[in-house]
């Protein structure tokens, strides 16, 4: 899974100059900005690592809770 907290600090002041930090992300915006495939966003979810929104039929994700999430797990 990598260093997830190294990763989350990594972000973060990305998260704030890209002003997307409440914006609801696809599988696939969130994995290209975590750099990791959809099918790895799949699996997480799946697995209830990382827990989407559902929005209708649409699954979105909070991109500062999914990364609260992954630095909770990594503790």
């Amino acid at each position: 899974m990598g260093d997830v907290s190294s990763t989350a600090l990594q972000f973060e002041h990305k998260l704030f100059d890209n002003k997307i930090d409440g914006k609801y992300l696809s599988s696939a915006e969130l994995a290209a900005f975590l750099g990791l495939s959809e099918h790895t966003i799949r699996a997480w979810r799946k697995f209830r690592i990382i827990t989407p929104i559902k929005l209708g039929r649409s699954v979105r994700w909070l991109l500062k809770e999914v990364l609260e999430e992954l630095t909770k797990r990594r503790r």
